[in-house]
């Protein structure tokens, strides 16, 4: 029996879910109802995912770095802006809103770091032969 698979897909649907789980927790902290955080946990990433998607169409000039950088700085500005104004919407204070904005991704990247130390340190369950 397998217990685990070190594949990409495996890797990212594993963290998925951790990072799903910081979302509806910080969310329901910062608003007070589960039914909010889990709202706003579902519903910033699909409005982020939706103007991400319109900023790739963006053409940026100047050199590849540059490019990089602009489309970069852009994008997390965004984000927040729109993590913000969605934990506004579902909580009605911008203080809750903008604590959310900041922490959700700083505990995801510390999530992020543990977890990627955890995969890649856990050996892959084989198979054992008959």
């Amino acid at each position: 029996m397998r217990l685990r698979s070190h594949s990409n897909l495996h890797k990212t649907l594993s963290f998925a879910v951790i990072h799903l789980a910081i979302g509806v927790a910080l969310g329901w902290l910062f608003t007070g109802a589960f039914i909010l955080g889990s709202l706003l946990a579902f519903v910033e990433p699909a409005v982020n995912t939706g103007a991400s998607h319109w900023l790739e169409k963006v053409r940026w000039n100047g050199s590849a770095r540059a490019r990089t950088l602009k489309q970069g700085g852009v994008m997390a500005g965004t984000h927040l802006v729109v993590a913000m104004g969605v934990g506004y919407a579902l909580s009605g204070s911008w203080m809750a809103a903008s604590a959310y904005a900041i922490l959700e991704p700083l505990a995801n990247a510390v999530a992020h770091h543990f977890f990627d130390r955890w995969w890649h340190a856990v050996p892959e369950a084989r198979p054992t032969a008959a």
